[in-house]
């Protein structure tokens, strides 16, 4: 799933694994620890609103407890050993 950055405080990037009009998964990394999560059954205009809104933050939150989500693990152990490569903490 490819990651967009997404001006925000609260999101540091989102995904999404569907095209429009589908319903499918949105991966959001949050800015302030990195944690990743899968969130399910996402509509993709959400997707959309939250990548295009003045304020993806406020929306996202305003919105995100409707979701079932998981925490990806495993992008987490991946980008952290990248950053640990490159020297970023």
């Amino acid at each position: 799933m490819r990651m967009g950055i997404v001006v925000s405080e609260l999101i540091d990037s989102i995904g999404f694994s569907a095209g429009p009009g589908q319903i499918g998964t949105l991966r959001v990394k949050y800015a302030a620890d990195g944690r990743v999560f899968d969130y399910q059954d996402v509509p993709y205009a959400v997707f959309r609103k939250l990548a295009t809104t003045k304020h993806p933050g406020e929306y996202w939150l305003s919105i995100r407890d409707k979701f079932k989500f998981n925490e990806v693990k495993k992008f987490v152990a991946w980008l952290n050993q990248v950053q640990k490569r490159r020297g970023v903490n």
